[in-house]
């Protein structure tokens, strides 16, 4: 994405006109997309294709781009990847998860966690829902740069939904028999 897109959002505030009628305001709020860095698509192919446990990104200081902030290799488990996310900043995750079910088949599931904990605070409540919102906005700009490869997403707001059986509820199909001693081993 070498130019910037913006949404306008409207906000209607009524006001009155010079004969006391109400009528109605618009405000203009810009939110800015970003540029997702080629690394980003990049550590996401190595993940999608099972040679990386997961990735994590997050915003640039100038929130403009979508840069890599960490990956995982095979060694890696769900402890390792909670002491890499922090808890008053917003983060996306794409996980490989493989585990087993009761009659020892074998699964392998691709997961998108946003990670917007809701620990988040900033000076002021308005920045503090303007942040947590970036983390909701901005992973459409991540969809949009993985092509629509198939992934389950969730939203992660504090450690316990890291969890390891979070994490496989969150992935398996409906009816399945998860034998939970088995994420990633």
């Amino acid at each position: 994405m070498s130019e910037e897109k913006k949404e306008e959002v409207q906000v209607e505030t009524p006001v009155k006109n010079n004969k006391g009628k109400k009528k109605k305001k618009k405000n203009k709020n810009l939110i800015q997309d970003v540029e997702v860095d080629p690394l980003v698509i990049e550590k996401f192919n190595l993940v999608y294709s099972n040679k990386l446990r997961y990735a994590i990104y997050k915003l640039d200081e100038d929130e403009t781009k979508i840069i890599l902030d960490s990956v995982a290799t095979e060694s890696s488990d769900t402890n390792t990847l909670k002491e890499q996310l922090p808890d008053n900043e917003v983060r996306w995750i794409i996980l490989s998860l493989s585990y087993k079910l009761t009659d020892n088949s074998v699964r392998k599931k691709i997961l998108f966690v946003a990670w917007v904990p809701d620990s988040i605070k900033r000076e002021s409540h308005k920045e503090t829902i303007r942040v947590k919102s970036l983390g909701i906005f901005h992973q459409g700009s991540l969809h949009k740069a993985f092509n629509g490869k198939s992934m389950k997403k969730i939203q992660g707001n504090d450690y316990s939904d890291i969890e390891e059986k979070s994490l496989l509820l969150a992935v398996s199909s409906f009816g399945e028999q998860i034998n939970f001693e088995t994420l990633w081993k």
